[in-house]
């Protein structure tokens, strides 16, 4: 079944790829040029975070593959190839990783592949030692994003770590949150938005979902992923979380 969610991505990758997956003015097509170093420390901080907490939690881990789902233009893919021997990205966006092909070129990066995504991970072969997500799994409806969830942990190795994070709250000002339905409710409704924000008309939007954190931990526990560790951060109007864990070795 194809979602609103899917084409938005796709339609993203193709018009303004840097700002879907990070959404500062500064890194929008028009400026991106003069802003893609300052867009590429980001993904270095995050993943920083990432393995300090690992070692922190976990003491020392394989790091042979690492799986980024959702990796958009390699924002995170750079820093993790660095850390492992490979790296995995995987993206809905056929553009969005023939961008990330040029910015592993670029760095002279060789040792990361990209695959498409699809409900059943289909083009993911594994084992991983970590799989790894950040601010994706929020746009995804939740049915399909816990599906996906189960799928990225049946990949882990015995011992490898999952990375993997979600929205559990969000609060909207009433009128932000009546904007929000319209535009992603209400028929014709992005249209209409899109025009009185002086948008094209068809630009994508940005669907947000907010996951119910029990029926996370159901999922890492029924994939033999234990050792839970929650790590909330708050981002504007939501609640998130890191949720880390390692697989039964």
């Amino acid at each position: 079944m194809s979602f609103v969610s899917d084409s938005d991505w796709r339609k993203w990758g193709r018009a303004d790829p840097y700002f879907g997956v990070v959404s500062f003015d500064e890194f929008k097509a028009a400026r991106i040029a003069d802003n893609r170093d300052r867009f590429f420390q980001t993904g270095r901080r995050e993943i920083a975070v990432v393995m300090e907490e690992i070692a922190r939690r976990f003491g020392d881990v394989p790091r042979e593959r690492a799986l980024d789902f959702g990796s958009g233009v390699g924002r995170l893919v750079l820093p993790l190839a660095e850390r492992y021997g490979s790296v995995l990205g995987v993206d809905i966006s056929e553009a969005m990783n023939a961008e990330a092909r040029l910015n592993c070129g670029r760095a002279g990066v060789a040792n990361v592949d990209f695959a498409m995504s699809d409900d059943e991970l289909s083009g993911v072969a594994g084992p991983f030692d970590l799989v790894h997500s950040y601010i994706v799994l929020q746009h995804i409806p939740v049915e399909r994003g816990l599906a996906l969830t189960a799928r990225m942990l049946e990949r882990l190795v015995p011992g490898g770590v999952a990375v993997l994070h979600y929205s559990l709250e969000r609060t909207l000002p009433p009128a932000r949150a009546m904007v929000y339905f319209l535009k992603h409710h209400a028929p014709l409704g992005r249209n209409v938005l899109n025009l009185l924000q002086r948008r094209r008309w068809d630009a994508p939007a940005m669907q947000m979902n907010n996951y119910p954190l029990a029926r996370i931990l159901r999922v890492f526990e029924q994939q033999g992923v234990g050792d839970i560790a929650i790590v909330p951060e708050w981002q504007e109007t939501a609640l998130t979380a890191r949720i880390y864990g390692r697989k039964a070795g």
